[in-house]
């Protein structure tokens, strides 16, 4: 009964929406695209079915810190495990050790990895998972065709290679196209997508344009019930633009600090971890500050730059709130980053001749 296992090993009294549904059709064996808000318990989705499916559950993520978050976060009643490139020797083989002898309830593990020679040729000496999880799904759609060629292979591997019958797909944010460019991917049927709101209503949204931003984030930050207090995310588009700014809101004796995929691994993680212990009130961030972050008492998000994509946005205020109280995102309009933008999507294509 998924009802007493989610009470007794999860401790939650009901479930959220979308999910009974998810797991019944999971645990009969169908393949199932979910589409639910940042927040709204989508790992419970292959968590629970854990207790219940004979053989281990296979997560594919795209990210080790998305992994690690998952790992760190995972309920006392499941064991779980990762293999991937960081691990000495020693740590790989008790991974090994515990698949084989049916330890281990999960197991994550990236796409690269799991299209490796080395990994396949383990998995063919290990009991059949019972289930594959794609998280982050909507990568299958806007990576596959580019930098994450990998994922372009993973319904093969998964359903051919590893004989895994049912897949489990799970996204904050797909538009219709995305959802039909995920489906195919993974041969999961069009009556398999179960989807709700993808925004939460403990989300309030709030967009102005302005002669300076640069002027009214400083004021928002220190005199706006909504954003002076409790910890706020900052997204800028580029990397000079998060140190300028981190910058800026530091001489007016604002607790900030910059985050970017340009800055050392060691910086990066001194920043999340000061914001993550509450030593840290503000990360200016690009989208490096993304999946993987999942600080439940974030109050506040503000884009000081236009994000990419309606699914990005919705991606990026889908950090705040994630305890359930009110929590507040702003967005500076700007026309001139909003024409670049569009001038970007248009050219996102290559000439026929060039073919």
């Amino acid at each position: 009964d998924i009802l007493s296992t989610l009470q007794n090993v999860f401790g939650h009294s009901q479930f959220l929406e979308g999910q009974e549904t998810v797991l019944q059709r999971v645990l009969a064996g169908e393949s199932t695209l979910f589409v639910s808000a940042t927040g709204g318990g989508k790992s419970l989705c292959f968590q629970l079915p854990s207790c219940h499916l004979k053989g281990s559950i296979l997560v594919i993520s795209p990210l080790l810190s998305l992994i690690q978050d998952q790992l760190e976060h995972m309920p006392g009643g499941v064991a779980a495990a990762t293999l991937n490139s960081t691990q000495s020797y020693e740590e790989y083989q008790r991974v090994v050790e515990g698949l084989r002898a049916g330890k281990i309830d999960i197991l994550f593990i990236a796409p690269e990895r799991l299209m490796t020679d080395s990994f396949l040729s383990l998995a063919s000496f290990l009991p059949p998972f019972s289930l594959a999880c794609v998280d982050e799904a909507h990568c299958l759609s806007e990576w596959a065709h580019n930098f994450r060629p990998s994922y372009s292979r993973l319904n093969m591997l998964i359903r051919q290679h590893l004989k895994i019958p049912t897949i489990l797909a799970l996204t904050a944010t797909a538009t219709k196209v995305m959802e039909r460019d995920i489906r195919d991917a993974l041969s999961i049927p069009e009556e398999g997508t179960v989807r709700v709101g993808i925004v939460r209503p403990n989300l309030f949204l709030s967009v102005s344009r302005e002669q300076s931003k640069r002027s009214a984030l400083v004021q928002l930050l220190r005199e706006d019930k909504c954003f002076s207090k409790g910890s706020v995310i900052v997204y800028c588009q580029l990397r000079s633009e998060c140190e300028e700014v981190a910058k800026l809101l530091s001489y007016h004796k604002l607790s900030a600090d910059f985050y970017h995929a340009g800055r050392p691994h060691k910086d990066r993680q001194r920043v999340q971890n000061k914001f993550f212990d509450g030593k840290l009130r503000i990360v200016v961030a690009t989208v490096a500050f993304g999946m993987g972050i999942d600080k439940r008492d974030v109050q506040g998000v503000i884009h000081f730059s236009c994000p990419d994509s309606i699914e990005s946005y919705v991606q990026e205020i889908g950090r705040a709130g994630r305890d359930g109280r009110e929590a507040f995102c702003h967005l500076f309009y700007d026309f001139d980053d909003f024409e670049r933008k569009k001038s970007y999507a248009y050219s996102d294509g290559i000439e026929r001749m060039n073919v």
